[in-house]
């Protein structure tokens, strides 16, 4: 440090100190973020009015009051209660390192308030941990915003009229299922489906009906499928099913309730329509790329058209 910067430093404690506690304290309560402080036994001694306007709680409620008595109910974001073992605050003092995390707290009035918190230990003159010192700020907004992008993301990634995941989703679940194959032996399986004579549909009945039959074949291959499958809409009436875990015999068996079931759809308007689908079944191979993965079940699926449809084809 320069003189100049020991001088600075000196004049301004020199203006500082004559202040005493209470400049302090009114300078803490003009922060936009809530702060306070409490002793090694998380007993609140000092709480601002921003934390007052965050939570609700008057200082005269919560001072003298241990944060473990669940005056502010800490949540993570799974709801799970933090103040009786994983309180930022407690682990702040243990450890003696400051830390952050984000918690939720329930307002006075009883609605839950995202909040980002930083937490350090204060120690006395002689260095010796006596409590620490807790800072929070709203995270509402930035809640918002990530719930907001995750709802995005994800209609982003599903088909827009049957709810399946699309294409570009299911590709790259595909490229996890091939590298894992590949790193540790554990297979897995494709069916390809495809709607019969669905152009035929929509010219006789209308696209609204034809809508209606897509949206019913994908809940049938949901509801028939087991429920670590994934069904995906690779495109018009087209959709894939991706079997972890499975081999092709086990895949040609949940491939042929599928076909039995789609018999059974039946449209309410009208009632008379009959569909039938026809499906194409793989095991990956090992050293297999998922290009070529696609090229055998979509042969197989297709050779299943050509003999006849309403058929389960091996590849």
């Amino acid at each position: 440090m320069s003189v100049e910067q020991m001088n600075g430093a000196s004049s301004a404690s020199e203006v500082i100190r004559p202040f005493g506690s209470k400049f302090f304290e009114r300078l803490l309560d003009r922060l936009y973020d809530g702060v306070y402080f409490v002793d090694r036994n998380r007993t609140i001694l000092y709480w601002n009015q921003a934390a007052e306007r965050l939570s609700g709680y008057a200082s005269s409620e919560v001072v003298g009051h241990a944060c473990q008595d669940n005056i502010l109910c800490h949540t993570d974001c799974r709801g799970t209660p933090l103040c009786s073992r994983a309180c930022p605050l407690l682990q702040a003092i243990q450890e003696d390192e400051p830390t952050s995390a984000r918690v939720f707290l329930k307002h006075r009035k009883g609605h839950r308030v995202a909040v980002d918190v930083s937490v350090m230990p204060i120690y006395d003159d002689d260095g010796q941990n006596v409590g620490a010192v807790e800072i929070f700020r709203d995270a509402s907004p930035v809640v918002a915003l990530e719930s907001a992008y995750r709802q995005m993301r994800e209609l982003a990634e599903k088909d827009t009229l049957t709810g399946a995941i699309n294409r570009r989703q299911a590709m790259e679940i595909l490229e996890q299922q091939v590298k894992l194959l590949r790193n540790s032996g554990i297979p897995f399986a494709l069916i390809m489906a495809d709607l019969d004579h669905f152009k035929l549909v929509n010219d006789t009945f209308g696209h609204a009906v034809g809508d209606a039959a897509l949206i019913a074949f994908e809940t049938c291959l949901e509801q028939q499928s087991r429920g670590s499958d994934i069904v995906a809409r690779i495109g018009g009436e087209e959709f894939l099913v991706i079997l972890p875990s499975l081999d092709v015999s086990h895949a040609h068996r949940i491939a042929e309730r599928l076909r039995k079931n789609v018999a059974k759809i039946r449209i309410p308007d009208p009632e008379s329509l009959r569909l039938s689908a026809s499906f194409g079944v793989v095991e990956a191979a090992p050293h297999e790329s998922l290009d070529h993965l696609l090229a055998r079940v979509d042969a197989a699926l297709y050779r299943a058209k050509r003999m006849g449809r309403d058929l389960v084809e091996r590849g």
